[in-house]
């Protein structure tokens, strides 16, 4: 099977030229879609428009671009005599709210030792992300990260001296999505958790 997917990362075409549903390989195109909680769904199946035959292979090479979905069907007889066809689908996609979600391999952090964090975004154009670090209220580290349209997941593998000046405690990790090019940007999506440092591999 041919598998396209549009520029966005969001919709997936997946041919299926010789589905028989209608007729003896006369072809099916199915579409799926990556949803908030980023899992992908099957959100339609399409068949020729016209009059599905046997053997027109619809779909065997799809071609998805930003807004638009081109599927070929080779060998349909319009006029009896296989010359094929190209029909042409504008895509609509629904509006995704902003979410994020800041994931860590472990809450607790190892005196000079690195950690790794993550988080999940979907976005519907270009954001920055700005993780903090705070201890007491006060932004200890700040780090940004540039981050594409669509759904997604960044994994961060932050350096053990983040934290070297300071001794075991509990942090903050605050993750805020803000807009790209903006002199005051407001945090469109914000998520946090909690970090314990400790020395060596219990409290002292």
């Amino acid at each position: 099977s041919r598998v396209t997917i549009d520029p966005s990362g969001s919709i997936i075409a997946v041919a299926a030229s010789r589905d028989s549903t209608q007729g003896i390989s006369s072809g099916a195109l199915y579409i799926f879609s990556r949803c908030r909680d980023l899992v992908w769904k099957q959100v339609d199946k399409l068949y020729s428009p016209t009059h599905p035959q046997t053997g027109a292979m619809f779909g065997l090479v799809p071609v998805l671009t930003q807004d638009t979905l081109f599927v070929p069907s080779p060998k349909e007889s319009i006029l009896g005599q296989q010359e094929g066809a190209l029909y042409v689908y504008s895509i609509a996609k629904p509006s995704m709210e902003p979410r994020c979600a800041l994931v860590v391999s472990d809450f607790r952090i190892l005196d000079r030792t690195p950690f790794t964090a993550g988080f999940q975004y979907t976005l519907e154009e270009r954001h920055e992300a700005i993780l903090s670090i705070l201890h007491i209220g006060h932004h200890v580290q700040t780090l940004r990260y540039p981050v594409p349209p669509g759904c997604g997941f960044r994994r961060l593998n932050l350096s053990a001296d983040l934290l070297d000046e300071f001794g075991k405690g509990l942090f903050v990790l605050q993750l805020d999505i803000v807009p790209v090019g903006k002199e005051t940007p407001e945090s469109v999506c914000r998520d946090d958790t909690y970090l314990l440092k400790v020395v060596g591999t219990r409290w002292q």
